[in-house]
């Protein structure tokens, strides 16, 4: 593969991962990392057009552990940084470098959401960087047998478009395309000196509201980094910080750790599955009806929301567990599109007046509305959307087009799931 040259532009994508996860394994013509970036500029070239993102890749570099000014430049003037998340990018001195320049010199115009965790193995999050441990990864390993994990797409990916590996490949490319038409690149190029009037703002920003959403079962994992990242995407913080965050070595350390958590959010949402999954070894009560539970009386006492999240799919009377059952029967069953609207449609509303702030008429019985938009009227959309809920109504926006592995059929499923739970249509025609 091609190596990259340095040079003074902007980089759009800037990679960042250990030597170690990037070398050849058997059967394979190349290593790990390099056959996904290669596979991750086909994406972005399909989801941007003409030549897609200019991403920066270093092969030779990564197995010297050398560092140049060059490089450090490179990496302050890229616009994102996608970084492999493992033991051995932990233990990179240099990974941990070019990390540390991206995250604490670019303070003044960076965004945590800049920021792409592909994440290779289980780690310790308590020994990441302080801000990426409030970042959402996108996992690319699952439990194998006696839960040991196995990393997807080796040594090679398989030719199947629903496998996991491709579908949070997809992912990824959607997030970094949607930031790079979203946050102009202008402010990159400025050169800034270290407390200077342009890089110490006067203004506090707003406090981001937090949300909590319930640690899934296997399941519903895909749901749950869905709704995950698009919770973060719109503004919002997100408790628990990652998957397997809780400790689960007693029910008391668990249930601690998750009232933390919960004493600190303002909307509470958990995804419920097919089953009610794993106990802790010293308690009969599932995790999951745990959690609901403690959430549930939490969201009573302090008048909070608690949206609770099931698939149509699931059939009552084939759930043995009469606990589990009787959970799932107060859960919202709908698609789970529809369900991800009404979560987004919350948490823009966490962040305007409260309902004691505006008259009864506009606090109680808000009305549905669908925005429906082509990609490039999307700003327009958001302004209506921004009027309709300062107005009291619920805005839900439409898909503006099918992703790039989505058939019509499944898009036009989707756009349905959103009309269904709307009562009235605005479309926008620019």
């Amino acid at each position: 593969m091609p190596k990259e040259n340095a040079n003074e532009q902007v980089q759009d994508v800037f990679i960042s991962y250990g030597h170690a996860d990037d070398e050849v394994p058997y059967g394979a013509k190349f290593g790990w990392v390099t056959t996904f970036v290669e596979e991750l500029k086909k994406r972005l070239r399909s989801k941007l057009g003409g030549s897609g993102a200019r991403i920066w890749m270093d092969y030779q570099l990564a197995a010297n552990d050398q560092v140049t000014e060059t490089l450090l430049d490179t990496v302050r003037r890229s616009r994102t940084l996608v970084l492999f998340m493992s033991r051995g990018y932990g233990r990179s001195e240099w990974c941990q470098r070019e990390l540390g320049n991206f995250l604490d010199l670019n303070t003044a115009h960076k965004h945590k959401e800049s920021v792409f965790i592909v994440e290779l193995d289980l780690t310790d999050r308590e020994h990441w960087h302080p801000r990426l441990q409030e970042l959402t990864p996108i996992r690319f390993w699952r439990q194998g047998l006696d839960h040991v994990p196995e990393l997807l797409g080796m040594p090679v990916p398989k030719p199947d478009q629903d496998d996991p590996y491709w579908r949070n490949l997809n992912r990824l490319a959607h997030l970094i395309a949607d930031h790079l038409e979203t946050h102009p690149d202008l402010s990159i190029l400025e050169e800034r000196e270290p407390g200077s009037a342009r890089t110490t703002g006067t203004q506090t920003p707003p406090p981001k509201p937090i949300i909590w959403i319930a640690e899934p079962t296997d399941d519903v994992i895909d749901q749950w980094e869905a709704l995950a990242e698009a919770t973060r995407q719109a503004g919002a913080d997100l408790r628990p910080l990652g998957l397997d965050t809780y400790p689960r070595s007693s029910e008391s350390e668990f249930l601690a750790s998750l009232r933390a958590d919960l004493g600190s959010a303002h909307l509470f949402v958990q995804l419920l599955g097919q089953a009610p999954g794993r106990r802790p070894k010293d308690g009969k009560v599932p995790f999951t009806a745990l959690q609901s539970a403690i959430a549930g009386d939490l969201a009573k006492q302090q008048q909070l929301a608690f949206l609770q999240w099931r698939s149509r799919d699931i059939k009552l009377e084939n759930v043995t567990d009469e606990g589990y059952r009787q959970l799932l029967t107060g859960a919202i069953a709908c698609g789970f599109e529809e369900f991800r609207q009404r979560v987004l449609t919350a948490v823009q509303n966490l962040s305007r007046p409260s309902p004691a702030e505006k008259p009864p008429s506009e606090a109680e019985g808000a009305l549905a509305i669908c925005i429906s938009a082509n990609k490039s009227d999307r700003d327009l959309s958001l302004r209506i959307r921004d009027i309709l809920v300062d107005l009291g109504a619920d805005a839900l926006t439409a898909p503006s087009e099918p992703t790039a592995d989505q058939t019509p059929t499944d898009f036009n499923a989707q756009l349905d799931e959103v009309m269904i739970g709307s009562e009235g249509v605005i479309i926008v025609y620019g």
